[in-house]
């Protein structure tokens, strides 16, 4: 049980750092497209 617990957290935080990944990648992206205008 302990250790089913424990794979739904890094599962959790997985998730969440693909979200803050992709998230960073969007803002790079944007900030660059706005110094190319």
């Amino acid at each position: 049980m302990f250790s089913q617990n424990l794979s739904m957290l890094f599962n959790r935080i997985r998730i969440v750092s693909d979200i803050t990944a992709t998230q960073k990648q969007k803002a790079t992206h944007l900030s660059g497209s706005i110094s190319q205008l």
